[in-house]
């Protein structure tokens, strides 16, 4: 690859010339042009402008995309104007959603608009893919940039490069920003909408996108300085623009690792908050701060000088801050934005918090000193910032006469900031435009325009005055949302006559210091409420933000916001003047004193601040009028205004917003457009919350911490009852042979993220691996009803990816592919709870047979002459390797027929050979069978890779072929719990009724379950509880899909247990129930009382289900005292129940009945297993 040449073309920027290797140009994107022999960025020259001609034959679609590392967004725009706009968070329920592609939001606005993906004409990145990867000419520009950050940093510290420790930033931008990654997107989503379009495709400058969002809706005709602050973007963190003669031109930009988006990040996360979603509680925080006493007035001037060590201020407007605060140094005490640089700094003046979630009193003598330091970091953030507009207003000659300004990135968002601007006499308010959008979500917003100026020609400017640019819903669709949770109409809910009657009944209700919830019109884009998704609360009532924050569950300081008239704004908010707009929510300002007694809420507690949005008529007719009539019953026209939700997103739609009203006991109505809801306890929740419910937010809280799947089946199986019309997460396994299993559990609220959310996906990761292994899942569908089932589908599939690493557990060859639900309702799946297997066939029972029960220690064999026990024989079993267990089963088949020849009986030709194993075992039609996993045996085989493992695993399997060829006989492979249900149905299948249903529970070293029913064998679930052994990251998980016995097998097979006073070793827990009156007995008694009660819930559960009689209790678990005693207990708490389910023991030998078993299976199904109704 030859070096880059590097020349100007006009005021752009030309890469020199095009050599060998994959040019980007070659990827199937249009982001960069071949020019004769050079590669230009498209969207950069003139030469790119679409002619007339083909202009004219397009739509001037633009769909800006942002998917940087958070907030990721989509927005669609025509000929400059913004259509629609969505944040991805809105559609998965994910806080803060970073998905690189908001698939989710872009399928909204589609549907929105009404346009197809083939009207857009063009896709807009906002983040410049081209930094980060290497051109036909040379490196990548943003890796030469760190390359060059990286040795200034080694040669001024005199370090080895190799002792260099720092952040992986560039590591992670190089492995996400790949174009070939934009192309698989495009791919994708051209071929879910069955189309072959493909767009063109520009990258933006992260923060060339930004100063676009502000700049262009700013409004502004006149010279304007445009700033962008955040935490990084490209390589940037900050940049300075000049906007003029509506073009935008580059002034100044700041590198990482000088980042005041950074710098506010780590201190969040030192104060014990969550980074990247918690600086906004920071900011509330810091006017707490202040200092009270002398001793806080030290603490309060060191902190200031720690600050301005950490963000120094440089001549020209510029900051730096100190890298090995935020960069470079170590961080590996799990925090991932607090360096030990800054820990071993600042601790000496103030401790790191404890860690998240900690809830901090800023009235708390202890806590002081948190609210402190985040006062100090507000400072120094404000210096910073004025420090840089002051010189390029004041100073720079480029600048000078611009007397606007417009923000934008995610620091831009603090409205202490914004009101120092205009407290400093920099800005007028009037003259001050933010984003609302301005964190990362309006990138999408800037990239289109960039794009539709740049290529289109639309130099569109205007005056952005409302983010309500989301979806719209109908009343059709607010009123299937009612009926969907169980609403009736008049009873629940009311359909209010006009807008005059929804003003006329909020009003009242508010008046009387009554909480409503408020959900109108279109969704607002960006992170603040502005009255389309709201909470309201009299702003004259003294305790509404105090309510406000119970609602919220925030910690009680939080201050709230306001929405006033905007004509009424000026008379009670300091250096707001008359016919001044603050729209947004964007800047802090004094309620005047005069008026203090009147805006008792919706100001902030420590300083008397409001983070006001101005209503005006013109833009919102229905909010505003419903201000007025507040002013004139309570004086004061204007409402408390917090967003609608908990913990969560905005809510999006009309499910969603009765899904949060349900479980908000202190708001009074949710108004829906139209309807007016009071009756919140009868919503019948489609999406359920666990932590709203005492009982399931314990359960919940307990599997969390243990990790255990006993523990998530109890969560799931309490929330069953909390809806019926709740969504489902299904899964649906296809073998390879066409048979499918499915699995579901109830859609909850914690499913979509934070730390229950990660617990929860590691839970359903391990049942769903355990189904596949168990059954041999060629194919894994997943998804949900409606709206979440992509969402559900992309949330496991991140986990469920790592699915083709089983080879390293045991014989899994070929890849498990994984598709979305919709892909199996499409082929017509018939879904099954049960796997058919077949019908024993008498007649089949005739002549010998042998049957070989592989245990992990002793290995049994039976030999049936005409279908009874005629001979048993017992030997260790090996654990060399597989091939040993193959040698080992050989030799035992031969010395059985040496000894069935010493007999008498001479020349036995056998019919049929069964083999039984503890572990996993498919049974794929026409085949003998296939053992995917022996967990007892294979960690003793010594090989360590997946290949070798899968050359055990082979040799193992090996042995059905083995002794075909040398005996000529049917060989068939079967699970060992399998087999002890089959002795045990071959039993019983004379006795039963047509329609009795027995199931036999078979405890084991395996564990599963058999139901006959009809004359037929079913075979539900077979698993082992040493299967528990896949790890899921940072938890094991034990697999009890088939109810409490994946439990009691573990228990039963302990060789040592504690007790308050002894840890005694005994060979088995038949022994300690046989010594009574000892603390050993005691022990042992207890534990299979407990599983006793495990039992029985299964056993209800099943029985709810429908069908089940009997249950028989089968397995070498069950001999002698325990099996009785397990009975008897069971029998007990069914009864106490009302189950009428009988418990008994099985009359088969518990010892050999797992190979009188394999031998029946064997001799009764000579076509295969699995073959559904043969025979």
């Amino acid at each position: 690859m030859s070096n880059a040449l590097r020349f100007l073309w006009g005021k752009r920027l030309v890469i020199g010339r095009v050599g060998d290797g994959p040019a980007l140009e070659e990827l199937g994107l249009v982001d960069r042009v071949r020019i004769g022999r050079f590669c230009v960025s498209g969207y950069c020259l003139d030469a790119w402008r679409i002619g007339r001609e083909e202009l004219a034959a397009t739509s001037g679609v633009v769909l800006g995309v942002s998917g940087s590392w958070h907030d990721s967004a989509a927005v669609l725009m025509r000929n400059g104007r913004v259509l629609a706009a969505l944040e991805e968070e809105r559609m998965t329920r994910v806080k803060h959603d970073g998905s690189q592609f908001p698939v989710n939001a872009i399928l909204r606005l589609l549907s929105v608009t009404g346009l197809r993906w083939s009207d857009i004409d063009h896709v807009a990145v906002g983040w410049d893919y081209n930094q980060f990867v290497e051109t036909p000419h040379g490196g990548a520009p943003a890796v030469r940039m760190f390359e060059r950050l990286h040795a200034d940093y080694v040669r001024a510290r005199r370090l080895r490069a190799c002792d260099m420790q720092r952040r992986d930033v560039l590591e992670r931008n190089c492995a996400r920003f790949q174009p070939s990654a934009v192309k698989g997107f495009l791919e994708a989503m051209a071929r879910d909408l069955r189309t072959a379009h493909m767009p063109r495709v520009s990258f933006v400058r992260h923060h060339w996108a930004h100063a676009a969002s502000a700049w262009y809706a700013s409004g502004f005709d006149e010279p304007s300085l445009v700033v962008t602050i955040d935490g990084y973007g490209d390589t940037e963190t900050t940049t300075v623009w000049l906007g003029k003669d509506n073009e935008l031109r580059l002034l100044e930009s700041i590198p990482l690792p000088h980042s005041l988006g950074w710098v506010y990040s780590s201190i969040t996360e030192y104060l014990g908050f969550q980074p990247l979603n918690s600086e906004g509680e920071v900011m509330g925080l810091a006017p707490y701060g202040v200092p009270r006493t002398p001793d806080e007035a030290e603490l309060g001037r060191d902190l200031r000088a720690f600050m301005g060590e950490f963000v120094q201020l440089a001549p020209r407007g510029l900051f730096r801050v100190n890298p090995e605060y935020v960069y470079f140094g170590e961080f590996s005490h799990g925090r991932k934005r607090v360096s030990q640089a800054l820990i071993d700094r600042l601790g000496r003046l103030v401790p790191p918090a404890l860690g998240p979630g900690r809830k901090l009193d800023p009235d708390l003598p202890a806590h002081r000193k948190y609210a402190i330091l985040a006062w100090a970091l507000q400072q120094r953030t404000e210096e910073a910032i004025v420090h840089l507009v002051r010189h390029f207003l004041r100073h720079d000659g480029r600048v000078l006469g611009a007397r606007a300004v417009a923000l934008a990135g995610g620091v831009a968002l603090n409205i202490d900031v914004n009101r120092r601007l205009i407290a400093e006499g920099l800005v007028a308010p009037e003259r001050l435009f933010v984003q609302p959008a301005a964190g990362d979500a309006g990138v999408a917003m800037g990239a289109a325009m960039v794009v539709s100026r740049e290529v289109y020609g639309a130099n569109r400017s205007y005056q952005m005055r409302s983010a309500d640019l989301g979806p719209e819903y109908p009343d059709s669709e607010i009123q299937a949302a009612l009926e969907s949770h169980r609403l009736r109409s008049g009873d629940d809910y009311e359909l209010l006559a006009n807008n005059e009657a929804i003003i006329s009944r909020v009003a009242d209700m508010l008046s009387r210091n009554r909480v409503v919830a408020w959900f109108q019109g279109r969704s607002e884009f960006g992170p603040r409420a502005l009255g389309k998704r709201s909470i309201l609360l009299n702003p004259t009532d003294p305790h509404a933000n105090e309510i406000a924050n119970v609602v919220k569950r925030r910690d009680y300081w939080r201050p709230s916001a306001i929405s006033i008239k905007a004509e009424d704004a000026s008379r009670f908010l300091e250096g707001l003047r008359a016919g001044t707009e603050a729209p947004f929510m964007n800047v802090a300002f004094s309620v005047k004193s005069e008026k203090s007694d009147a805006v008792i809420s919706g100001r902030h507690p420590a300083d008397g601040s409001s983070r006001p949005q101005t209503v005006a008529r013109d833009q919102d007719p229905l909010f505003w009028g419903l201000l007025d009539r507040v002013g004139a019953l309570t004086g004061v026209p204007a409402v408390v205004n917090t967003s609608f939700n908990r913990e969560e997103p905005l809510v999006e739609s009309p499910e969603e917003a009765l899904n949060t009203f349900k479980y908000m006991k202190e708001v009074d109505a949710l108004v829906l457009g139209r309807y007016l809801v009071t009756k919140r306890e009868k919503i019948v929740p489609t999406v359920l919350s666990l932590r709203e419910d005492p009982k399931t937010r314990s359960l919940l809280e307990a599997a969390v911490r243990s990790g255990c799947v006993n523990a998530w089946d109890t969560v799931f199986a309490a929330t069953e009852k909390g809806s019926p019309s709740a969504r489902r997460i299904n899964v649906v396994l296809r073998d390879r042979w066409g048979y499918q299993r499915h699995r579901d559990w109830p859609l909850v609220k914690e499913f979509f993220g934070g730390e229950n959310g990660a617990a929860m996906l590691r839970y359903l990761r391990a049942a769903i691996y355990n189904e596949a292994i168990a059954h041999g899942a060629a194919e894994i569908f997943v998804g949900s009803q409606g709206k979440y089932d992509r969402v559900v589908f992309d949330a496991l599939l991140l986990s469920l990816r790592d699915f083709g690493r089983l080879a390293e557990f045991a014989n899994f060859g070929d890849a498990v592919r994984i598709s979305r639900l919709s892909d199996a309702s499409e082929a017509r799946v018939q879904f099954s709870p049960e796997f058919e297997v077949f019908r024993p066939a008498k007649r089949s029972c005739f002549g010998w047979a042998i049957g070989v029960d592989v245990g992990a220690s002793v290995t049994k064999l039976a030999v049936l002459r005409d279908g009874k026990i005629w001979r048993t024989f017992t030997n260790a079993t090996p654990h060399l390797s597989g091939q040993a267990l193959h040698e080992h089963i050989t030799s035992m088949v031969e010395d059985t027929l040496a000894q069935i020849g010493a007999a008498g009986f001479s020349n036995v030709m056998l019919t049929a050979i069964g083999l039984a194993f503890p572990g996993i075992v498919t049974m794929p039609r026409g085949r003998c069978g296939e053992i995917r996993w022996l967990p007892n045996l294979q960690p003793r085989w010594g090989g360590s890779s997946p290949e070798e493992r899968r050359s055990e695993y082979l040799a193992v399997n090996r042995i059905a072929a083995s002794l075909t060829e040398k005996y000529g006989t049917t060989v068939r492979i079967l699970n060992d719990a399998k087999a002890f249900g089959v002795a045990e149905a071959a039993q019983r299948l004379n006795n039963e009724s047509p329609n009795a249903r027995t199931t036999v529970v078979v405890l084991g070293t395996g564990v599963g379950d058999v139901t006959i029913e009809s004359g037929a064998i079913y075979f539900a679930r077979a698993h082992q509880t040493s299967q528990a052994v896949i790890d899921t990251s940072s938890r094991s998980y034990a697999d009890s899909s088939s109810g409490a016995p994946g439990s009691l097998s573990g228990y039963l097979s302990q060789a040592r247990w504690e007790s308050a006073a002894h840890a005694v070793a005994v060979p088995s827990i038949e022994t300690a129930l046989a010594a009574e009156d000892t603390p050993l007995h005691n022990v042992a008694v207890e534990l299979v009382s407990q599983q006793a009660g495990h039992l029985a819930r299964w056993i209800t559960n099943r029985y709810r289900r429908g069908g089940l009689t009997f249950v028989v209790l089968s397995g070498g678990r069950v001999a002698g005292h325990t099996g009785t005693r397990l009975v008897a207990e069971t029998r007990r708490i069914l009864s106490d129940s009302g189950v009428p389910v009988e418990v008994a023991l099985s009359s088969v030998d518990l010892v050999y009945g797992g190979a009188f078993g394999a031998a029946l299976f064997a001799l009764s199904c000579p076509m295969g297993a699995n073959a559904a109704k043969a025979a």
